[in-house]
């Protein structure tokens, strides 16, 4: 009789463990079924692409900060109104060297001085940058008309 019991525990045992089993498996089922892995996987990556992203947009704002801090300086505004724009601070004058073309070019290269020589407001009121040919020959006549020509234009 003790063998019968004995018996009949392990099966009640050997049962046990098989539902055990049987419900561990259909709860692993259940879980890949339902859990969208795969969603979690794509988020995590999209989570470290955008947690990268933001790390660069935030150093990026910080350097922006910087030169806007910079840009309340009266001294940078200066700077860069001189060397973007060639104003000048009042009572200052500004000139701009234009290159000399056509052939009397070598011969004005070896001059002292200057033969391109304008205002850099006159410049900027014309909208014009080096004085304009007419088709005038390029003597001493044909540029002294030249330079009276970009003078009306200027004013």
């Amino acid at each position: 009789m003790a063998e019968a019991v004995d018996a009949a525990a392990r099966a009640q045992h050997l049962r046990a463990r098989r539902v055990l089993c049987a419900a561990c498996a259909s709860a692993a089922v259940f879980v890949a079924l339902e859990l969208p892995l795969g969603e979690l996987l794509r988020q995590r990556g999209e989570l470290a692409r955008v947690s990268r992203q933001l790390a660069l947009v935030t150093g990026r704002n910080t350097a922006l900060a910087g030169e806007i801090a910079s840009l309340r300086r009266p001294a940078t505004i200066a700077a860069l109104a001189e060397r973007d724009y060639g104003l000048v601070r009042r009572g200052q004058r500004s000139y701009v060297v234009l290159p000399s073309t056509g052939a009397g070019s070598a011969l004005a290269a070896a001059s002292i001085a200057p033969t391109d020589v304008v205002p850099t407001s006159a410049a900027a009121l014309a909208g014009a940058g080096p004085a304009r040919r007419t088709g005038r020959s390029a003597g001493l006549w044909g540029r002294v008309l030249d330079r009276l020509a970009f003078w009306r234009w200027a004013f």
